[in-house]
């Protein structure tokens, strides 16, 4: 049976929360490892967990994509922005110095706050009046879900794919791969680019 469009829209935006608060997690989560194998300080943590996806860039972003979502369409500007999610979550994924972390987490943090007013907005023009509140109620399901599910994951690739060894040091380069001891964080970062594909 054919999904119809309001079901297919709430799906879509459904999964885009999904990321938006998986990234704030994954990013969370995998802030100590980055410091440790791109040899930065507190001050530096404090500056990227700020410019992320869990403050200042998702506020700057929000604004900017309340405003785009206005002139340039609510679906528009929905979908070019999971693009632009994908671009930063796989610079996050790729990286191999502060730099790239850097352009990575503000690019998915603005990216996170500009899909908030386009996709909330576009759930509720989409949806129809009896079931509007419903359809917001399962994006926001969504949204509480990717927290839990993106550090389940994050705990499970923990056992499987340790970052740090016995000794607290950060594993060496190939140690599980092709990559270097943040191979765990690289493939969090992969399901979260797939994901943002796929939606």
């Amino acid at each position: 049976m054919a999904l119809s469009q309001e079901k297919k829209g709430t799906i879509a935006v459904s999964l885009t929360n999904f990321l938006d608060s998986g990234c704030i997690v994954a990013s969370g989560v995998a802030l100590a490892a980055w410091a440790i194998a791109f040899n930065f300080d507190n001050v530096w943590v404090s500056i990227l967990g700020a410019v992320g996806a869990n403050a200042f860039g998702a506020a700057v972003g929000a604004l900017i994509g309340g405003f785009l979502a206005d002139r340039f369409g609510r679906k528009f500007i929905y979908t070019y922005n999971l693009l632009v999610y994908a671009t930063g979550v796989f610079l996050i994924m790729c990286a191999v110095n502060l730099p790239m972390l850097c352009a990575g987490i503000v690019i998915s943090g603005l990216s996170v706050g500009a899909g908030v007013p386009s996709s909330w907005s576009y759930i509720s023009e989409m949806s129809s009046s009896t079931s509007r509140a419903a359809n917001i109620g399962i994006s926001q399901f969504a949204w509480s879900c990717g927290p839990a599910v993106i550090f389940l994951i994050a705990l499970l690739f923990s056992f499987i794919f340790p970052t740090f060894g016995p000794d607290g040091a950060l594993l060496p380069a190939g140690t599980y791969g092709p990559f270097d001891g943040l191979f765990a964080m690289r493939l969090l970062f992969l399901i979260l680019f797939v994901v943002a594909l796929i939606a």
